[in-house]
């Protein structure tokens, strides 16, 4: 039987079906640059939205008579296009001195002394948890972070700022059970604070 050439057998030519092919691709290219100009546009009113819904707001605190530590978590800032991570994130501490009453306690937080504990912070933190020693460089402001045991029991967390005679340091004992509780919460954190 002689094959019928209709008209669909002459719109199936090889140029009719590249041409049809050219036009869905160039189609598919304007959706694909819309959708990245959405994402542009929505990055920064997502990124806000994250920092609202995800930013945790639990904090962990330890008081004691002499000296109070708390930490909370500082989340990783995204670039404005919210596809990179322009900045990772850390772990703030801040310490403020005690009135050393045992009864009646109170601290002294307009005095605090702040420390944002980086990644690499935490590294050397859990490469030696019995012997902490960071220091943070600011020209006016130095700042040392100290974890050692104590003289009896568990370890004495201490912050220093300042040097010479300005220099001021805020102690706070914790247990080991406690040391051995921010640690754990350090390394599980670190996936956090570099968005992985």
């Amino acid at each position: 039987m002689a094959p019928n050439n209709s008209a669909s057998d002459v719109d199936a030519t090889p140029n009719a079906i590249f041409n049809k092919l050219d036009s869905v691709s160039t189609e598919l290219v304007a959706k694909v640059k819309q959708v990245q100009d959405d994402l542009n546009r929505l990055g920064p009113m997502v990124a806000e939205l994250m920092d609202k819904v995800l930013t945790p707001a639990g904090r962990l605190a330890f008081y004691k008579s002499y000296g109070a530590a708390q930490l909370t978590i500082l989340p990783p800032k995204p670039t404005p296009d919210y596809k990179h991570i322009a900045k990772q994130g850390a772990i703030l501490l801040e310490m403020a001195k005690g009135n050393g009453d045992r009864n009646t306690p109170s601290w002294d937080w307009n005095e605090k002394v702040n420390f944002a504990i980086s990644v690499e912070d935490i590294f050397k933190i859990l490469q030696t948890p019995d012997n902490v020693d960071i220091f943070h460089k600011h020209e006016d402001n130095p700042k040392k972070l100290r974890v050692q045991p104590g003289q009896q029991s568990g370890y004495m967390l201490s912050l220093s700022k300042g040097k010479g005679e300005t220099r001021s340091t805020i102690t706070c004992p914790l247990t080991e059970a406690e040391w051995h509780g921010v640690l754990r919460l350090l390394a599980t954190q670190l996936p956090n604070l570099i968005s992985w």
